[in-house]
């Protein structure tokens, strides 16, 4: 269940949560908490309020048991006064920890982030918007990480189409990794042998994190209020496989009483021959919906 859409003055969502993101998404970036065991499926919330002079962003994995939980507060300063461009000028502070990443409670392996931002609307039409913006993060215990970046927001007339590009510039000190809960986290918190023991955590691999740096670019967009799409793709300079891709597109109303939908995600990708590749770096869905009345819904839902 949703109401509003990310960056309304209200914004709420309760069930799966297959795309969410925490401030410019440096942290928290298309965080999928039903990637994985979609039969043990989880209830999630996310819940965020803009004030205007002050806001919040807000996340929680799992409503039956504490997992990962995520927010982002953040000031305008000079929102009273009556400047066009400085009264939306923004600080923020982020926090995203995973309690419990092997989801054994007797064990003490949480991992923690947290992160300072500010951003600048430097242009706001009702057809043109542009954000600048620079992040800071850092992982408890480890390494940490800065990004500046710009996103320009494009609105036809009449609701004809709608599009926000996002180009950013990374610079990773070692043992750190952007966008740490991502599309992949649910898969990559942890992985146990056929006898339960854990033999990996995405913790593992930030030692092995050299410093290096990075670009990530992002286009989402709705045409003619019939097709949603979402492409992320984000790479380290001379870090061979390196590349993560993230797709999703979503055909909601152009068909009476149907919905379609398709997502996919890769990591390790190397070249463009290598991103669209099926195994075990690819996670592939395809959805159906059509509906019976205004209160039941038949799906059918292809996950591989």
């Amino acid at each position: 269940m949703r109401y509003g859409y990310k960056r309304d003055p209200f914004y709420a969502r309760l069930g799966e949560l297959d795309a969410t993101r925490i401030g410019h998404g440096f942290i928290m970036n298309f965080y999928n908490n039903n990637i994985i065991h979609y039969d043990r499926r989880k209830i999630g919330l996310a819940l965020d309020i803009d004030a205007g002079v002050a806001g919040f962003e807000s996340m929680t994995s799992n409503l039956g048991r504490a997992e990962i939980f995520g927010g982002r507060v953040y000031y305008r300063p000079l929102f009273e006064s009556d400047t066009p461009i400085l009264r939306h000028f923004a600080v923020g502070a982020s926090y995203v920890t995973d309690i419990d990443p092997d989801q054994n409670r007797n064990s003490s392996d949480g991992v923690a982030e947290f992160g300072l931002d500010i951003e600048l609307p430097v242009l706001k039409t009702p057809v043109l918007q542009t954000l600048l913006y620079a992040d800071y993060a850092k992982i408890s215990q480890h390494g940490s990480g800065k990004a500046v970046g710009v996103e320009v927001s494009v609105h036809g007339t009449a609701g004809t189409f709608n599009f926000v590009a996002q180009l950013e510039r990374r610079f990773l000190n070692a043992g750190f990794l952007p966008n740490y809960f991502n599309a992949f986290y649910e898969i990559d918190r942890f992985r146990v042998t056929p006898g339960d023991t854990v033999v990996f955590r995405k913790e593992d691999l930030l030692p092995r994190q050299p410093k290096t740096r990075g670009t990530f670019g992002l286009l989402r967009g709705t045409i003619i209020n019939a097709v949603d799409v979402i492409g992320t793709f984000e790479r380290l300079d001379g870090i061979k496989g390196s590349g993560v891709l993230h797709l999703q597109a979503i055909v909601p109303n152009t068909v009476p009483k149907m919905s379609l939908r398709a997502a996919y995600d890769r990591t390790g990708i190397d070249s463009f021959s290598d991103a669209f590749r099926l195994d075990n770096r690819s996670v592939a869905r395809l959805g159906f919906g059509y509906k019976l009345n205004p209160f039941i819904v038949v799906y059918m839902d292809y996950i591989w």
